[in-house]
């Protein structure tokens, strides 16, 4: 049996935050989506996604660099969920679920890891 851990998900840019470490680029995104449900109300739901990318050579198989996604901007994310679990400095346990990007498409150009 094969088990799956699969997201795909279309919003709007929240904010976004670059990281550059050694030969790497992190890019950390906020991403807003709406669900209308059938009786109109709407459920607001935002996402945090990591994506990583080469900095020596940031274009290399990709169609844009992810440092030009900026705030405002319709992107698609395809990835996996991945846990995360942190200690804030009060002692308090904290678990949350990051979607670490696999496939960003934006403005119909799409950037694969």
């Amino acid at each position: 049996m094969e088990f799956i851990n699969k997201v795909q998900i279309r919003g709007i840019v929240g904010r976004t935050n670059v990281l550059t470490y050694s030969d790497k680029t992190f890019v950390r995104i906020s991403v807003v989506t709406n669900y209308v449900h059938p009786d109109n109300t709407i459920e607001t739901t935002w996402f945090n996604v990591l994506a990583v990318q080469d900095s020596q050579n940031p274009t290399k198989d990709k169609s844009f660099d992810l440092t030009s996604i900026k705030k405002g901007d319709i992107i698609e994310v395809y990835g996996r969920l991945r846990p995360m679990h942190y200690t804030t400095a009060d002692g308090t346990e904290h678990n949350t679920y990051d979607i670490k990007a696999n496939d960003i498409k934006l403005n119909d150009k799409l950037w694969q890891k």
